[in-house]
């Protein structure tokens, strides 16, 4: 008779060559139990393929535990029977991923066992076993189900649906995987050193696409993150601002199912919308959840290049992360939206070291979970509990367009006094004033005047796209507006086209918004806000920045309002436009010095709270301008009311 293997599933295989059943003694209890198994195998009718693997819910049929019962009884009375069964070990999956690496000398003993400095982050670890990991479930993967995109209404996924009625909602799937990213740690097993250092993640989001710098605190060094394999290949360093949910309900920042691209828009102004919903509603995604899985994806990526390139100098380092999060100024002053970009990345931070795929149900356990925890936080204290559970200090928010000049102020060119900038991104044109200072030996950045509009680069190509088009449809309506009766139009009439000026008609009206914008915000500021400044007696500095700087219509703009502001706006000098200077502790190898404008306000952003210094809120710095000055003035005059 040939060898039997019994395998974890309850399988039975033969080791001949042809395949056969095993066959025990009739009226013997193998008998009977193998009939009762076949008897139960007939009713769902089919069989369980999986090896290896514990049971699972495949094509609608169920494991009960009478069957687990039954094939333990069945694997023990085959041991314990006269035939042999062969040894053999189970291979391990991901053993190889498990392998220890080599102890390698940190940073700081290369660097002459230089003293890490120390934080004080006023806080506390409690027990690790204070809160758990999200739960995991080895539940296999069912087929993908079709899906189709309707504009402007959420799109169904019948797939969670069923997948929930399974699970009662109860944990959170898992894949057992060993990834880099998901790590907070280079390696889970610290040994034991007072060896720590800060690593702050300063995220610039934007409309198209969002940069990222890493900075070690301690040593001052930078690195620019590059995002190779979603990047364009012109510039490693754009991670785009896009996100797809695939039909099992899995995240992904690659190309699939559901892509949703304006993220950081949506989120701003319409945080709650329902993006994804299952045919009965019980299972949806807005925008935020959204938002959130985005971010722990970006994260992973993060961790996963910047330990994969520094892992010999923080091997034996624990690491304290903190991260930073650039908004646009004319939001500063929005204390909820600043708390919900804050929460937001912290409810991302704790998904995306979860050693499980970002889907649905791993983001809404996120959510239960730090709410839960922030509690907790409040009841011990501000104390922080593990790597997952950071607490809520750890994430802060900046205002961008402050963010993209600390590199300018910490280096030798930085000038005290007010500026101007403009930032020109995808879809919205930035400017904002405000002023450079100290006070107690640090950094003050008191906000005067902000002002955004959709006015971007990306906008302004919507702009022509949408001209065009109006343009050709009223060239196509006249043709059809012929009668049978008459005779044809020419031929020269069939040639649609666009005029030579229509073009340079449509970019004069979007100049001239542009010039509005930039306009308000300096004679706001010379007027209200800072009408005593230094810089009115010579010039106004001022920084271009962002993605469309370089787009020869905003360069011309920036021109054409210097001149027009000094003729109207008295003792006006014009603008002195600087450039931000690449900073030297910066390590990004693939771009270029003139491209640096890209990477400025996530370089700003990965400077510590302590190091950026104070922003003060445009509603907490008083008017300082000819209008108030004349009120005070005013009331030194005795009126008759006071005769």
């Amino acid at each position: 008779m040939a060898k039997i293997i019994i395998r974890k599933s309850g399988q039975l295989n033969s080791t001949s060559r042809k395949e056969k059943k095993y066959e025990p003694t009739q009226g013997s209890l193998g008998a009977l139990l193998t009939g009762a198994l076949r008897e139960k195998k007939d009713q769902q009718k089919q069989v369980r393929k999986t090896v290896q693997q514990p049971f699972v819910d495949h094509k609608e049929i169920r494991s009960t535990t009478a069957d687990k019962v039954l094939l333990q009884e069945f694997e023990k009375m085959a041991s314990q029977s006269q035939q042999r069964v062969p040894d053999k070990k189970p291979q391990q999956p991901g053993a190889s991923a498990q392998k220890e690496v080599a102890s390698r000398k940190t940073v700081f003993e290369s660097a002459g066992k230089k003293t890490p400095v120390k934080v004080d982050r006023q806080v506390h670890r409690l027990p690790s076993n204070k809160f758990q990991s999200a739960p995991k479930n080895t539940q296999k993967k069912e087929p993908i189900p079709s899906l189709t995109k309707v504009s402007n209404k959420p799109v169904t996924l019948d797939l969670l649906e069923k997948q929930q009625e399974k699970t009662n909602g109860s944990s959170v799937p898992s894949i057992p995987h060993d990834f880099l990213g998901c790590r907070a740690q280079a390696y889970t097993n610290l040994p034991e050193n007072d060896i720590e250092s800060d690593i702050i993640i300063g995220i610039d989001f934007g409309t198209s696409s969002t940069k990222v710098v890493v900075r070690d605190m301690v040593l001052n060094h930078a690195y620019a993150v590059p995002f190779s394999k979603y990047a364009p290949q012109e510039n490693c360093y754009l991670l785009p601002t896009a996100v797809s949910v695939n039909q099992d309900g899995t995240l992904t920042l690659n190309p699939g199912d559901l892509t949703e691209t304006a993220l950081k828009i949506r989120f701003i102004n319409n945080d709650s919308d329902i993006v994804i919903q299952s045919p009965s509603g019980d299972i949806s995604l807005n925008v935020t959840e959204l938002f959130v899985g985005y971010l722990a994806l970006a994260l992973r990526e993060i961790r996963s290049w910047f330990f994969e390139q520094t892992q010999q100098q923080y091997a034996k380092t624990e690491i304290q992360w903190h991260i930073n999060v650039g908004i646009p100024s004319e939001n500063y002053d929005d204390t909820r939206l600043r708390q919900r970009f804050e929460l937001a990345t912290q409810i991302a931070w704790y998904a995306s070291v979860q050693q499980q795929p970002v889907d649905i149900r791993l983001i809404k356990y996120s959510f239960m979970e730090i709410e839960a925890t922030n509690r907790q936080f409040d009841l011990q204290n501000n104390s922080v509990l593990d790597d997952a559970h950071l607490h809520h200090s750890y994430f802060s928010t900046h205002p961008e367009v402050v963010m993209e000049v600390v590199g300018y102020v910490k280096s030798p060119l930085g000038e005290q006094g007010t500026h101007l900038l403009i930032d020109v991104g995808a879809s919205t044109l930035d400017v904002a004033s405000f002023r450079v200072g100290q006070r107690d030996g640090e950094n003050i950045y008191p906000m005067l005047s902000c002002k955004v509009a959709q006015l971007g680069s990306g906008m302004l190509h919507r702009k022509r796209m949408e001209m065009i088009k109006l343009k050709l449809e009223v060239a196509i309506n006249n043709i059809y507006a012929v009668e049978p009766i008459q005779p044809l139009p020419a031929v020269s009439e069939y040639k649609i086209g666009l005029c030579e000026n229509d073009l340079e008609e449509h970019d004069v009206k979007f100049h001239a918004e542009c010039r509005k914008v930039i306009g308000d915000v300096v004679r706001d500021t010379k007027l209200n806000r800072d009408a005593y400044s230094e810089v009115w007696t010579s010039k106004l500095p001022v920084f271009v920045c962002g993605g469309g700087s370089k787009e020869k219509i905003y360069k011309e703009i920036v021109q054409t309002i210097s001149k027009s502001l000094s003729d109207a706006l008295m003792g006006f000098q014009g603008f002195k436009v600087l450039d931000i200077p690449k900073p030297e502790t910066l390590q990004a190898p693939s771009i270029a010095p003139n491209e640096y404008r890209r990477l400025a306000v996530a370089y700003g952003l990965s400077f510590s709270n302590d190091e950026i210094g104070e922003i003060i809120p445009q509603s907490a710095v008083e008017d300082n301008g000819l209008t108030r000055r004349i009120v005070e003035y005013a009331d030194r005059f005795v009126g008759p009311e006071q005769m």
